[in-house]
């Protein structure tokens, strides 16, 4: 595929796929674009990705034909942008080998755009963003991770207090961010 070919979310998602399943690399999907699996629809900017470091070369080697460009690294994380942009940045956060293969374990594969794609579980997907919200809340908490977690539990009939979801808050956020998430939940 040349540079200036018009390529479409349900090409880069059967291209990225067919890289896996010739076990090149293995990406999870997670964040805003999986949530639609889980029962939650907003609008999200980018596609979110979860690989091992040493994924990252062949990762990269399948993304550039496609005109995506890794425009930003660092030890945890890269950003890939089209050029011109004309789909969604995905970025790439990086998971160490042995919490990646507990991911990998539980990845369900979904159809993604129509395409068979690895999503990260619920509990991965609330962990994620319980992270983010813990790192760096002053930015994300009125955006969309506190949002997304209230959404997914109301969609899949979680509660709150359950305590598999306390004990995830308080492993990958705080308590306080717990008690908010049960304010917000009926």
């Amino acid at each position: 595929m040349s540079n200036n070919a018009q390529l479409t979310l349900r090409q880069l998602f059967c291209h990225l796929s067919d890289g896996m399943r010739k076990s090149r690399f293995r990406a999870v999907l997670f964040g805003g674009f999986a949530l639609p699996v889980y029962g939650v629809e907003r609008l999200t900017l980018d596609i979110d990705v979860m690989l091992q470091d040493g994924d990252f070369p062949a990762f990269e080697a399948a993304m550039t034909p496609y005109s995506y460009a890794c425009v930003y690294r660092s030890p945890q994380y890269a950003k890939f942008r089209t050029s011109p942009m004309r789909l969604p940045d995905v970025d790439t956060v990086f998971t160490d080998p042995t919490p990646f293969a507990a991911i990998w374990q539980d990845v369900t594969w979904q159809p993604v755009m129509g395409v068979p794609f690895p999503v990260a579980s619920l509990r991965i997907m609330l962990a994620t963003k319980l992270h983010a919200l813990r790192y760096n809340a002053a930015n994300r908490t009125r955006k969309n991770d506190l949002p997304d977690i209230v959404a997914l539990l109301q969609a899949n009939n979680i509660a709150p207090r359950d305590a598999w979801f306390r004990e995830l808050c308080e492993a990958y956020g705080t308590v306080a961010l717990w008690e908010n998430i049960c304010q917000q939940t009926p």
